[in-house]
């Protein structure tokens, strides 16, 4: 399998891109098709039988042109192989290295000379091997912003001109040995953050939503399934319960309630008929029904929020790791040190080699391997304990966006409440208990596919009642249920179904108060008698009050954000204590409120877990995102929760304390390591000479201490704490 990127011309928009896609992938020697018309870039995987040449022409036939083509023959991928090659090389090395200073036994050496080629090439593959992280380190040093790979890149081309200066005259020691461990923890240290990013995506992909690709379109009274990019306007889509709505259309035929809270942010599932719009992103509750299609795939609501939201995540700053900032203002000083070291060498000796030989040693002591793996080690580790606890990070720039928050948005339907309608409010007109009214009316529910039905069934599981009553029921669309056990006729059911059964309703005050509240009211109705009537809503989770609570302790300050009506948002903040509330907004609502804290100097968390989050994700400092949300907002947020505990967020502020301080640790402990070493190099205890083998043993004894610091800061304060 082959890869080409050929840079396209003519191709406008999305419409354009979906056009060339769907014409390739009908190609059986193409495995892949991706067209990006901003970028004006075709990225086409394909098989053996098929030459680019013919590729180009399938385009051109298309009214597009080719103007160039870059071939990538496979797919680049971090290979642990040369790692363990060169690993093994340098464990011989550090023999011969040994070899020189303890008895062990000696079987084969080379003269000095052969020796110090031998490393002089292992040092070139090296350099070539790291030339990716030595050229970040080159860019960074252009703009004037150092980080590690600069000081690396420094000490690498320092050392291999001393190198070649001391191989010309007269086989003296390198210093190559030391370099040569340096660039290959350098590439050890890359490795481990391949893999953790490897395995956050992995645990992402596994939360992930689905996204559909094909539907059921309706031809002539038949079914044929076709990808989502070969809809039509007007062409007739089968959605069935559970499935979600992909394009933007007409409800043809059926009857239906809709779940838009991902859009909306309302709780209340919407009864759609016959002509209802539908949105793309809602999704169908109870019953088959087929829509006509009003827009096209790139111009439907999902789409185009999609196109937002890319534009939206490029524009979004990265903050910037705490070793780099350290590096920047470090990476200076070593290097001013250096020259001066260099300087007075040079005065009191007069001597340039000795001179060189005093910087060369002290720039690898300074550039010790321990530096390397500060961020590495503190992140993968408490990555690696935050995703068994429930989280998941994408950067170690997450912990110091976390740091520098002080106001967190969160999410209305979903995030701060269940999601889910349930059992607000009884009004018991019966003899019956509260729990026996609960039990007969979720006995009636229990069958039923409506949304309202599904809500009540899962508070009664939460409340641990049971409903076990077996009834003969019959569903009155539009109303409600009725339902039979012997000569005992119920009904749970709305206002209007009592008018029509010639039942007394002498609860319509107490109906609008219970809607005023933002209930939705059902009459359980008992042999043509009123006994209760039940107010159901979108209710807080249990934890939402005591979180909120803890993070106002922290000063941090609350806004809730709503997609719903003022009036339902403003009465679940008052049950919250939240006092700064905003309702009523979409996705784009949501995305400039975000702004405009950011404009009054705010640093911002949103948290929340729906689509109509996703650019608020996207626009603010930091995004979290619980579990079962949409990929577009997995796509735009920071942290991902694997669970739905809103304790989760305290999680997080304590985790980002912990891995900065440890960070911290970690480049203290370096630093004074790199000080200790050199104070003993330069002449404290005479018999200590600065050999390669000691350069590489102060580096090691970072590293370990390093590693050992990571590990009890995990052990002993990294404790994630669950208040419940």
């Amino acid at each position: 399998m082959k890869k080409v990127v050929l840079k396209i011309t003519g191709m406008k928009d999305l419409n354009d891109s979906l056009k060339v896609e769907k014409t390739l992938s009908k190609n059986k020697s193409i495995k892949s098709a991706l067209a990006d018309h901003k970028e004006k870039s075709l990225t086409i995987k394909y098989k053996d039988n098929i030459n680019i040449k013919e590729i180009e022409e399938i385009v051109e036939q298309l009214g597009y042109k080719s103007l160039g083509v870059k071939i990538l023959e496979k797919e680049k991928k971090f290979s642990i192989i040369p790692l363990i090659v060169i690993g093994i090389i340098i464990t011989i090395i550090l023999y011969y290295l040994l070899a020189y200073t303890f008895p062990l036994p000696k079987k084969i050496f080379f003269s000095k000379s052969t020796e110090n080629i031998i490393l002089l090439t292992i040092t070139i593959i090296l350099i070539l091997y790291n030339l990716k992280d030595l050229w970040d380190g080159f860019k960074k040093l252009i703009i004037g912003k150092c980080n590690i790979n600069s000081l690396v890149l420094i000490t690498t081309i320092l050392t291999l001109l001393y190198a070649l200066d001391t191989i010309y005259l007269n086989n003296m020691t390198t210093y190559l040995e030391a370099l040569i461990v340096i660039l290959y923890f350098q590439k050890i240290a890359q490795y481990i953050e391949y893999r953790r990013v490897l395995k956050m995506n992995s645990e992402i992909k596994q939360i992930a939503t689905t996204n559909i690709q094909r539907v059921k379109r309706i031809v002539n009274g038949s079914h044929e399934e076709i990808k989502l990019e070969d809809l039509e306007v007007n062409d007739n889509i089968i959605c069935l319960p559970g499935d979600k709505v992909f394009v933007d259309g007409i409800l043809k035929e059926g009857t239906t309630h809709f779940d838009e809270s991902p859009i909306t942010g309302s709780s209340i599932p919407i009864e759609k008929n016959k002509n209802s719009h539908i949105i793309s992103g809602s999704v169908n509750c109870e019953n088959e029904i087929s829509y006509i299609v009003e827009k096209k795939v790139k111009d439907s609501y999902i789409s185009i929020l999609k196109e937002q939201l890319v534009e939206d995540l490029k524009k979004k700053q990265k903050g910037s790791k705490r070793i780099d900032r350290f590096c920047n203002f470090f990476v200076p000083f070593v290097i001013i040190g250096v020259i001066i070291l260099f300087a007075l060498v040079w005065l009191q000796t007069d001597e340039l080699h000795i001179a060189f030989t005093k910087s060369i040693t002290t720039l690898l002591l300074f550039t010790s391997i321990g530096y390397l793996y500060i961020t590495p080690l503190s992140f993968s580790k408490i990555s690696k304990e935050a995703s068994k606890k429930g989280l998941i990070m994408k950067s170690v720039n997450v912990l110091e966006k976390i740091r520098k928050i002080d106001t967190i948005v969160l999410d209305k339907t979903g995030t701060l409440t269940n999601g889910y309608l349930s059992v607000s409010r009884i009004n018991n007109h019966s003899e019956e208990t509260d729990k026996k009214l609960l039990e007969i009316l979720g006995s009636i529910e229990k069958h039923s596919n409506h949304p309202l039905a599904k809500g009540i069934i899962k508070y009664l599981r939460s409340e641990k009642i049971k409903a076990n009553i077996d009834f003969i029921t019959e569903d009155l669309i539009g109303y409600g249920v009725k339902a039979q056990e012997g000569n005992t006729v119920y009904y749970a059911c709305s206002g209007e179904l009592l008018e029509k059964l010639d039942v007394i309703n002498s609860y319509k005050e107490e109906e609008r108060k219970m809607k005023v509240e933002g209930n939705y009211v059902i009459y359980l109705v008992k042999n043509k008698k009123v006994i209760a009537t039940f107010g159901l809503k979108d209710i807080p989770r249990k934890e939402s009050k005591k979180v909120l609570n803890l993070l106002k302790e922290r000063k941090y300050n609350i806004v809730l954000l709503s997609g719903d009506n003022e009036i339902v948002t403003s009465k679940i903040a008052k049950d919250l204590g939240i006092t700064n509330v905003v309702a009523g907004l979409n996705s784009e609502g949501k995305k400039d409120y975000i702004n405009q804290l950011k404009k009054e100097g705010k640093k911002v968390m949103v948290v929340g877990d729906g689509l109509n989050d996703s650019l608020a994700f996207a626009n603010a400092s930091m995004g979290v995102a619980l579990m079962n949300t949409n990929e577009l907002a997995l796509l735009s947020s920071d942290v991902v929760l694997t669970t739905n505990n809103l304790f989760k967020i305290l999680d997080i502020l304590i985790l980002s304390k912990n891995t900065l301080k440890q960070i911290k640790q970690n480049i203290w402990i370096s630093v004074l390591t790199s000080i200790f070493f050199f104070i003993i190099s330069i002449g404290f205890i005479s018999t200590i000479k600065p050999t390669p083998l000691w350069i590489i043993f102060s580096m090691v004894m970072n590293l370990l201490l390093i590693t050992v610091n990571s590990k009890k800061s995990i052990i002993k304060e990294v404790v994630i704490s669950h208040k419940k």
